[in-house]
Parts: C-alpha cells; structure tokens; sequence
C-alpha cells in the first residue's frame, strides 16, 4: 500500500468527533513498519526526484502491544521496554588473497547457479565445465535438466528448438 492511500485511510478515524472519541488503529499488514507512524513529520517535494524513505523508527510493546514512538516506557500499559536492538558486531576478518574476477576467471569464480540459469547454449555450458573442471557428464545432466525444463513449460519442443537449446554440435 502506498503512503498516500495510508494517510488517507488513517487520517479518516483520526479526525475530531463532536463525541471526543478515540479510534483504535487495526494494522494487520504492518503499514505503520513500513511508512512510520501517521503523525510522524514526513518531507514531501514538488520536485521529479524521488525522496528517499527512510526506516519508520516504531516500537511496539511486548505487554500490550500498542505501537508507538520510541520511548522508555509504552503509552499506554507503563510497562519498561527494553532498550533498541544491540549494536551490531564487526565482521569478521579472514586471511586470504584477493583476486579481482576478470572475464577469464569469471566462469570458475561466479555462483554455478546464476551461470547455469543465464547459459543458452550448450557451447556455454561446455564452457562453464571446463573453467570449473568439470566432466562431461556434468554437461550431460544440466544439458538434459535445460531441455525438459524448456518441454515442460513449452518453450520449444522436439522439432522446434528455442534459443539454440536442442541442436547438438
């Protein structure tokens, strides 16, 4: 959903009734995570550009589970909430040489599964077998996966390859 229909359909049960009523605010699809509190100060532009959002800064009660700004201490129950998440720890450094990826190591470096997916020929997968080492049979069987793959979903049969899939060199 986007932030103006949000608005708008907040901004609804939130204006003032004669009787001084107070509207209850049922979030099922998490909208307040996602683009903050309704009276949260926003920064809106007549400009093309886009604004970039930034994270709603939300916190929601372990008793009660009201949802509000953050706050030692909920709104509405009192209760003490715990303080925000834990600081994130350094990443970890391992030793190792780096190597810059070329386009002749690219094939044994890059993940299998993106080149496998991407390959339309059976000239590339040939080519990704024998940057990585692999035998033929491996070729075979990702052959094979890629041709009933495409029968299944009818991209090209037997008599009609598609994409190069189908003739053999």
């Amino acid at each position: 959903m986007s932030i103006s229909v949000y608005l708008q359909m907040v901004g609804r049960v939130l204006r003032v009734k004669p009787d001084n009523s107070r509207a209850i605010i049922l979030d099922h699809v998490g909208c307040v995570a996602r683009h903050g509190l309704p009276n949260a100060p926003r920064e809106w532009t007549l400009n093309s550009t886009k604004v970039r959002a930034q994270a709603a800064a939300v916190r929601v009660c372990p008793k009660c589970y009201a949802t509000f700004a953050p706050a030692p201490r909920c709104p509405e129950c009192g209760v003490a909430c715990a303080s925000a998440a834990p600081p994130r720890k350094a990443p970890k450094a391992v030793a190792g040489d780096l190597a810059e990826v070329t386009g002749d190591n690219y094939l044994a470096t890059a993940p299998l599964k993106s080149l496998v997916k991407a390959a339309r020929t059976l000239e590339d997968i040939k080519k990704i077998a024998a940057a990585r080492g692999y035998k033929d049979a491996w070729v075979t069987k990702q052959y094979s996966f890629k041709l009933e793959a495409r029968r299944r979903w009818g991209c090209g049969g037997r008599d009609e390859p598609a994409d190069g899939w189908g003739r053999h060199t």
